[in-house]
């Protein structure tokens, strides 16, 4: 009897892992969806969007005296702007410039300058295109140029970018949500995801 009921667990044990392994596969293969088109545009948008960003925090070269009166100079603030207005979605661009603007004023309390960076994503993780957006999951990280410690990069991470275009024909991809290191969110949330619709 005991031999049975181990037998019969055994067998449980064996179909639950089968379907396990089946709906995993399956959902791996879901990782990617869309037109193989907007999958490229997109592919090919991340590092281009994510490095112009950055780039926004750029200070200039050549020391400048005083360099804050040139970072908050009218023409300083408005130059980001332009630029944000043409990396983020237009719902998503006060917020970028806000967060910019707070983000430069920490550079004056010990953060380092860069007057160079790119970024470089290390691996595509899952890539989704919806009708007027994309959801993008990806290891990558930014590396930045200062005149004293050259070329430095930051740790590679997780990543999730949501994109945003004006129609379904367009492959101009704007940036609507940056999450950095979603693994370190996701286990802050007790293994919760949030998702994100049409």
């Amino acid at each position: 009897m005991a031999v049975r009921n181990v037998r019969i667990g055994l067998g449980v044990i064996a179909v639950c892992l089968v379907l396990l392994l089946t709906v995993l596969l399956v959902r791996r293969a879901d990782h990617f969806s869309g037109d193989p088109d907007d999958i490229a545009a997109v592919k090919a948008a991340i590092p281009q969007l994510l490095t112009a960003d950055t780039a926004v925090g750029r200070l200039p070269a050549e020391p400048v005296s005083p360099m804050r009166k040139v970072v908050f100079s009218r023409e300083s603030i408005e130059k980001r702007a332009t630029a944000i207005r043409e990396i983020w979605a237009p719902d998503d661009v006060p917020r970028a410039i806000k967060n910019w603007e707070a983000a430069m004023k920490t550079v004056f309390h010990g953060e380092s300058l860069y007057d160079d960076n790119r970024f470089e994503v290390t691996k595509w993780l899952g890539l989704r295109v919806h009708t007027r957006t994309a959801v993008v999951d990806f290891r990558g990280h930014a590396i930045y140029h200062d005149t004293v410690a050259g070329w430095v990069g930051d740790q590679s991470l997780h990543h999730r970018v949501t994109l945003w275009r004006t129609s379904s024909k367009s492959h101009r991809w704007f940036l609507a949500e940056h999450l950095r290191d979603v693994d370190s969110e996701y286990r802050a949330m007790g293994g919760m995801t949030v998702g994100v619709a049409d």
